[in-house]
C-alpha cells in the first residue's frame, strides 16, 4: 500500500520508526497471504477480513498524524484498540463461546436493522422487503448458538457475547499469559490506561475538548486561541505498533507460520524506541 505521509512523520525520525514497524508488521500479512490458501473453513476468512480492517485503519491513524490531524487519528486509535482486544479475544478463546457466535450474529443484526427501518414512518417508506426472510435468516443463526430457541417466544440477541471489553480483556489475558512474551503482555493495561480518554471522542463528553486541546488567550492578538495538544503523537504511534504487532503475531502464529523470531525482533525494536522516547 502506497501512501503519502506528511511532514510530521517525514521530519521525525523517532515518529517515523513507530510507524515502520506498523508497515513492516503488515507487510508479512501481505506476504504470507500472496503465497497461502485459506482454510476452507469461515474462521480464516472471518479472521483475515478483521485483519484487513485492522491494516487500514492503522494507516489511516498514521496518514492523519502524518499532516498534523491528531484529533480525528485519536478517535480511530480507540477503534484500533478495540479491534485488537476482540480479535485477540476470538482467537483465544473456544469457537462455542467466540467465533461461533460472532459470525452467527451477522444476520440477526441485520434482522434488527430491517426491522427498525420498517416501524419508522419516515424510512420504511423508502425499505420495501420481505422481513419474513430477514426473521428466517436471523431464527437459523440463533439456532446455532441457542438450540432451543423459540422463534415465537424468544427474543433475538443484541450482542455476540454477553462480556462487556473490560471483561473480554481480562479473559483474553488470562488465556494468553503463558504464551510468547509478544503475547503475553497485558492488553488491560492499554485498556486501563486510555480507553476512556480516547472514547471520550467518540461519546463527544467534555473530555473531548480538554484532554486531547490546549487553550490560551494571546494578549498581542486578542484572540482565544485553540490547538490540538501533540504530546499525544507519541503516545498514540506507540499504541499503534504496539497492536499492530500483536495482531499480526497472533494471526500467523494462529495459522500455523513460523513467525517467532522475526516479531520477536519487532518487539524488541519497539521497546528500545519506548525507552528512547520515554526516558526521564
Amino acid at each position: 500500500m502506497e501512501i503519502k505521509f506528511g511532514p510530521f512523520l517525514d521530519d521525525n525520525e523517532n515518529l517515523k520508526s513507530y510507524s515502520k514497524l506498523s508497515t513492516i508488521s503488515f507487510l508479512f500479512i501481505d506476504e504470507f497471504l500472496e503465497n497461502e490458501i485459506l482454510k476452507e473453513n469461515q474462521y480464516d476468512a472471518l479472521l483475515s477480513s478483521l485483519l484487513f480492517t485492522a491494516k487500514h485503519i492503522s494507516y489511516s491513524i498514521r496518514y492523519l498524524i502524518s499532516w498534523g490531524m491528531l484529533y480525528p487519528a485519536i478517535a480511530l486509535a480507540r477503534v484500533r484498540l478495540e479491534q485488537t482486544i476482540v480479535f485477540s479475544y476470538l482467537l483465544y478463546e473456544e469457537p462455542e463461546k467466540g467465533l461461533i457466535p460472532y459470525i452467527s450474529q451477522f444476520p440477526i443484526n441485520l434482522y434488527h436493522g430491517a426491522k427498525r427501518a420498517v416501524n419508522d414512518a419516515d424510512l420504511s417508506k423508502y425499505f420495501k422487503t420481505d422481513m419474513d426472510l430477514f426473521k428466517k435468516a436471523a431464527y437459523y443463526s440463533q439456532k446455532r448458538t441457542v438450540p432451543d430457541f423459540d422463534e415465537n417466544g424468544d427474543k433475538f440477541t443484541r450482542k455476540w457475547t454477553k462480556l462487556d471489553l473490560l471483561s473480554m480483556v481480562k479473559k483474553r489475558d488470562e488465556m494468553a499469559k503463558n504464551t510468547s512474551i509478544i503475547s503475553r503482555q497485558r492488553l488491560e493495561i492499554n485498556y486501563q490506561s486510555i480507553y476512556s480518554d480516547l472514547s471520550s471522542i467518540i461519546h463527544s463528553d467534555c473530555n473531548s475538548t480538554t484532554t486531547f486541546l490546549k487553550h490560551f488567550w494571546n494578549e498581542t492578538t486578542g484572540q482565544f486561541v485553540i490547538y490540538q495538544d501533540y504530546e499525544w503523537i507519541d503516545i498514540i504511534l506507540t499504541l499503534c505498533a504496539r497492536l499492530d504487532i500483536l495482531q499480526s503475531y497472533e494471526y500467523l502464529i494462529y495459522r500455523e507460520c513460523q513467525a517467532e523470531e522475526v516479531f520477536l525482533d519487532l518487539h524488541n525494536q519497539l521497546v528500545d524506541l519506548i525507552k528512547v522516547t520515554y526516558k526521564k
